[in-house]
C-alpha cells in the first residue's frame, strides 16, 4: 500500500520552492505481529480479569485492561469505518469496561 507524500525542497542557485511527489510505503502487519498482538491483548485482558475478580483490585484492573486496548487484536490496516460490526462493538465494550471499573475504583 503506496500512499503520496509532497516534500519540499529549495533550489541553491534562485532560491525558489520545488515540490516532489513521493511515493512511500506503509509499514505493514505481518502475520506474526498480528499474532503478537493478540496475545498480548489477551494477556492483558485475563491479568486485568484476575486482579478485578480475584484480588479485588480495580486500579491494578484498570492499567490493565486499558494496555490491553493498545494491541488491537483484530487487523490494524481497516480502518474504524470499514471494520464489521462485531469487531468495532467488542472494542467499545471492552472501553465501556475500562471506564466502568474506573467509575467502581473511583466511586468504592
Amino acid at each position: 500500500m503506496t500512499a503520496p507524500v509532497i516534500r519540499r525542497l529549495v533550489n541553491r542557485h534562485t532560491g525558489i520552492y520545488i515540490y516532489e511527489k513521493i511515493m512511500t510505503t506503509a509499514k505493514e502487519t505481518t502475520c506474526s505481529q498480528l499474532h503478537l498482538f493478540r496475545f498480548l491483548y489477551g494477556a492483558f485482558v485475563i491479568l486485568g480479569l484476575y486482579y478485578l475478580i480475584f484480588r479485588q483490585d480495580a486500579g491494578s484492573a484498570i492499567s490493565n485492561l486499558g494496555i490491553a486496548l493498545a494491541f488491537d487484536p483484530f487487523d490494524q490496516r481497516v480502518r474504524w469505518n470499514d471494520r464489521p460490526l462485531y469487531q468495532r462493538v467488542w472494542l467499545i465494550v471492552h472501553l465501556v469496561l475500562v471506564f466502568v471499573v474506573l467509575g467502581i475504583a473511583l466511586l468504592g
